[in-house]
């Protein structure tokens, strides 16, 4: 069974790192799962986040991510 999730990249990536390879540890981090990720966006969306003392709008970049492995999971 092939398991595809979305990866969203709402960080910022470290220095010369790709978009989407920060969407893969992205995935790890926030939901234990690795795979192989799509190198190019298959969307995106935009929300407001609140600062201090102000809202920043900021674009988030969904990447799709073929699940190999899960954290916790044999």
């Amino acid at each position: 069974m092939i398991q595809v999730a979305l990866s969203y990249l709402k960080g910022w990536p470290k220095k010369r790192q790709k978009k989407a390879d920060a969407a893969a540890a992205e995935a790890y981090e926030e939901a234990g799962i690795v795979g192989k990720v799509g190198q190019k966006p298959i969307g995106s969306y935009t929300y407001w986040k609140r600062g201090v003392g102000e809202f920043e709008r900021l674009q988030v970049l969904v990447y799709p991510l073929q699940v190999t492995k899960q954290r916790g999971v044999a």
